[in-house]
């Protein structure tokens, strides 16, 4: 009884590190597109890197989130759904995560474990003196996004390491079980 359920967890693993290592493997989306009816920022700091471009919008946060989610949580090889989850910050992080010396009303990131992820901020002027007016007309909200890649090499040799303690584990709960169940 337990060698079949033994072998059938080692099957069971091998099945679940093969996936892991092709979503370790599968090419990232890259830096998402810009929103329709969004115009590319023109401030030189928003032009200093590729990575981090910058956008004046007429949609609100929901809209935009559920923009670049939707755009990020599928790998341009056969459009195969990627596990993502959002993470929310305090906007005061965004000097810090994103870039020093912005205004910012929310700081979210996209994540692929293991993989990728993208900050989006997002500044909503509140007061008058703050409203974003680019060649005279007037935007609801400046968006910066971040891009953060990782090599290939080291997401799989994390991911080899991470298999091979979760094998350790399992095999040292696996023995224990049997111990404590032939007592």
């Amino acid at each position: 009884m337990f060698r079949v359920t033994k072998l059938l967890l080692y099957f069971v693993f091998t099945l679940f590190s093969v996936g892991f290592i092709i979503y370790l493997l599968l090419p990232e989306p890259g830096i998402p597109p810009q929103l329709p009816n969004s115009l590319v920022s023109p401030e030189p700091a928003d032009r200093a890197f590729s990575f981090r471009p910058a956008y004046f919008i007429y949609a609100n946060r929901t809209e935009t989130l559920e923009y670049y989610q939707k755009y990020f949580s599928t790998s341009p090889f056969k459009d195969i759904l990627l596990p993502t989850y959002r993470l929310n910050y305090p906007p005061e992080e965004s000097s810090l995560l994103v870039r020093d010396h912005m205004y910012s009303s929310y700081l979210e990131e996209i994540v692929h474990p293991f993989r990728e992820s993208i900050f989006i901020n997002g500044f909503r002027p509140t007061r008058p003196q703050d409203a974003i007016r680019i060649y005279g007309i007037p935007y609801d909200e400046k968006i910066t996004l971040k891009h953060v890649s990782s090599s290939v090499f080291a997401r799989v040799f994390l991911g080899i390491l991470t298999l091979a303690t979760l094998f350790i584990v399992f095999r040292e709960l696996s023995q224990s079980v049997t111990v404590l169940f032939r007592k």
